[in-house]
């Protein structure tokens, strides 16, 4: 990308062109990193194999639903791990372990017999991989595209959603033709795509990553804070926990979306296409509001997410209530376009309140936000569910979450003082 900066001079105007040297292979980036951000979208995809499981294994579906909760909380240490392994080593590395950690559970998974395995195998290692590819692709993009990169990030954020959307009708042939151990197993197969792309993953952000930042990218309204000096602010505590409370809202859709249709005795395409809606939905969140955190006030946005919770809450929960199918939908949709701002927040945030300095590390702390959230929402679905056959009563707690969240974001301000 080049810049021209204009210098008016006694009698003529000097031309100045500005290059950022990574800028010529960011399309060959973008190949592998639109790839890893489509196979890290099938985690989406997680609710379409509870019915078959709890058919073919007779387990609980709490006892299933661990391993997606499980493999929530080994994304989110994926995600420092992979922070670790660029600040110590390089992209690539990252980038090709966590392809082939998500490639190697997914194998497994096909094979398991007991949930011990089954929480090792899809949890600990597809979902610590996933976490490692997601980080890996949006902390390189810094080397690849100069000033704001909210816009960028959103379109890798939306392929991220599109994965679950690409992927979904497969997963439900597979799993009436194959059964489920079919359907992970050609998961895995699939994956061998990310091993190719890892290796044409270009070197110029792995020989950029210890460069000072181009002139573009340099903003002296932002710190650039190290991971230490961020968490001694009360601006990282403050988002953590405004981020929490609404990622739980997001989890319970992300988790459970085919299993609201089951429950009010839908077809299996029919739950396909609740999970379909969710994701794509999911996807183009991250785009619109990738765009719009460039437009608006942040804490503006932050509002609005929360603001989809509550709407896409009520109308699931009247749609649960009257056993309808379209309503269903609607909120799968409104559900959608808030879930996919939240990681489109986290982005925005960590790069605008603490700097692109130690953004890799930064942002693998600043995602750690779906443990406990992945942990609540699973309480909360599986204790109403299990103690009185419904979902419903659940979104009675999300609701007045998603107003607390709202009602929170007065007090979301970026660190006052600044660090260098």
């Amino acid at each position: 990308m080049r810049r021209i900066n204009w210098t008016k001079r006694p009698g003529n105007i000097e031309k100045t062109k500005l290059k950022n040297p990574h800028t010529k292979k960011l399309a060959l980036f973008l190949v592998s990193a639109v790839c890893a951000m489509l196979y890290c979208g099938t985690n989406y995809a997680w609710s379409l194999f509870i019915a078959p499981m709890e058919e073919a294994l007779h387990w609980s579906r709490s006892t299933i639903s661990l391993a997606y909760t499980v493999g929530m909380w080994a994304y989110s240490f994926g995600n420092v791990l992979s922070g670790i392994l660029i600040k110590k080593f390089n992209y690539r590395l990252s980038y090709w372990l966590g392809g082939l950690s998500m490639i190697v559970g997914y194998l497994l998974s096909g094979s398991i017999r007991q949930p011990f395995a089954f929480y090792l195998t899809y949890g600990v290692l597809r979902g610590g991989g996933c976490g490692i590819l997601f980080n890996t692709s949006l902390s390189a993009l810094l080397f690849f595209k100069e000033g704001k990169t909210d816009g960028l990030s959103g379109v890798l954020l939306m392929v991220l959603g599109l994965g679950s959307v690409i992927f979904s009708p497969l997963i439900t042939h597979w799993n009436e033709t194959l059964g489920w151990r079919g359907s992970f197993t050609g998961l895995g197969l699939l994956g061998l795509l990310l091993i190719i792309c890892a290796w044409i993953n270009p070197r110029s952000a792995d020989a950029g990553k210890d460069a000072a930042p181009t002139e573009s990218i340099v903003n002296a309204s932002i710190p650039d804070m190290d991971t230490k000096e961020m968490l001694g602010t009360a601006s990282f505590w403050k988002y953590i926990v405004w981020s929490i409370i609404s990622y739980i809202i997001g989890q319970s859709f992300a988790g459970y979306a085919a299993a609201f249709g089951t429950d009010i005795g839908v077809s299996s395409a029919t739950c396909m296409l609740f999970v379909s809606i969710f994701s794509l939905c999911n996807s183009f969140g991250r785009l619109i509001f990738g765009k719009l955190f460039e437009l608006f006030p942040m804490r503006r946005m932050l509002a609005a997410c929360n603001a989809l919770f509550i709407v896409g809450s009520l109308v699931t929960a009247t749609g649960l209530w009257i056993l309808s199918a379209l309503l269903l939908a609607i909120g799968a949709a409104l559900v959608g376009l808030g879930f996919g701002s939240l990681m489109v927040c986290n982005v925005s945030v960590t790069r605008t309140y603490f700097g692109t300095q130690n953004y890799a590390m930064n942002f693998s702390i600043v995602t750690l936000e779906s443990m406990p959230a992945s942990a609540l929402s699973m309480i909360i679905m599986n204790a109403f569910h299990d103690g009185i056959g419904s979902y419903l009563p659940a979104f009675a707690c999300f609701l007045a979450l998603s107003f607390a969240a709202l009602l929170g974001t007065r007090w979301l301000r970026p660190p006052y003082a600044r660090h260098s």
